[in-house]
């Protein structure tokens, strides 16, 4: 699904999907957002994922034991 994008509606709140699927972007709110709703994680708990495995989302899926 790379490169697609669309938005899902949780609740009263819409993410919007990250451009790509393959690494996680910290550096836009949108998609930090999703990743975390996805992972099911605090803003906190995903940067400091990313930081410890790098931004790659198999690797932060590992880290959180999703793989």
């Amino acid at each position: 699904m790379l490169g697609f994008k669309f938005k899902r509606k949780t609740g009263n709140k819409t993410y919007k999907a990250p451009l790509n699927y393959s690494i996680i972007n910290l550096d836009e709110d949108d998609e930090i957002n999703w990743w975390c709703k996805e992972l099911s994680c605090t803003e906190e708990e995903l940067i400091d994922a990313v930081n410890k495995v790098g931004n790659s989302t198999n690797r932060v899926k590992e880290y959180f034991g999703e793989n």
